[in-house]
């Protein structure tokens, strides 16, 4: 028979991939990916790692980390190192491998197979009220913000009359402003109508 009378095609094995990332947890966590590569015929090549943050539901904005990772074989293979958040939120990794033959075809998760959420910190604030006195003298009070992550913002200190339980009659406002290197003070007094 002639070479052209007995073609046969053999395609490309089709390895598999699942994914396992990271716990999430409170901003500031640092996180990492892990991808279990299966079946295929003797896989080469790699594996690449994207991270997507929140609000990226469809992983196709700016990448915050990617790593690629040498296969050699089926198994699991990990990022290093991984991502330090600076965000609340949820993220999306996306792991795809790439096969370095013909034997292999390629594979990826998909975006929505690994959510990860990461919740905002909880910042902890203790007071001290300066001293009282006789009448007329003049009232401060002082908070000490902890915890948190890099906190922002304002605090805001109120001073009510004798008693006012309830909290009904504001006598004086303060509101102290964090913002990056500026530390801002505003106060405002109220008669005794409010």
């Amino acid at each position: 028979s002639a070479c052209a009378d007995e073609p046969v095609v053999v395609g490309p094995a089709s390895p598999a991939i699942s994914t396992t990332p990271s716990a999430g947890g409170t901003v500031g966590v640092t996180l990492n990916d892990s991808a279990n590569l299966t079946g295929g015929f003797n896989p080469m090549g790699k594996i690449t790692f994207n991270l997507y943050g929140p609000g990226d539901t469809s992983c196709t904005g700016s990448v915050l980390f990617t790593q690629d990772v040498s296969v050699s074989g089926t198994g699991t293979y990990n990022t290093t190192g991984g991502y330090a958040t600076v965000l609340a939120g949820t993220y999306h990794w996306t792991a795809s491998y790439v096969s370095s033959d013909v034997n292999n075809t390629s594979v990826a998760s998909a975006c929505a197979d690994e959510p990860v959420v990461v919740g905002p910190a909880s910042p902890a604030i203790s007071t001290t009220p300066s001293a009282g006195g006789t009448v007329g003298v003049t009232l401060n009070d002082s908070a000490n913000l902890t915890g948190g992550f890099n906190p922002m913002g304002k605090i805001t200190f109120n001073l009510y009359g004798p008693g006012d339980t309830q909290r009904h009659q504001l006598r004086f406002r303060g509101d102290r402003h964090r913002d990056g290197e500026r530390d801002q003070c505003q106060r405002q007094l109220f008669d005794a109508d409010g």
